[in-house]
């Protein structure tokens, strides 16, 4: 099962779920706090070293 890595208020991620929507792809949603940095942290580096939202598992 794919995971997105999501943000409900930002843009680039809005794209990644219509894109998946639109193929029909099933995936889990984890949303990630973009106003507390969470992006950052060392448990979402390991996810996506770049730090940067949409990402997928």
């Amino acid at each position: 099962m794919i995971t997105l890595y999501d943000c409900s208020t930002a843009p680039s991620p809005r794209r990644a779920r219509i894109l998946l929507a639109e193929k029909g792809v099933p995936h889990d949603t984890v949303q990630v706090d973009l106003r507390s940095n969470e992006q950052l942290g060392d448990a979402y580096r390991r996810i996506n070293p770049q730090c940067t939202v949409p990402a997928l598992q």
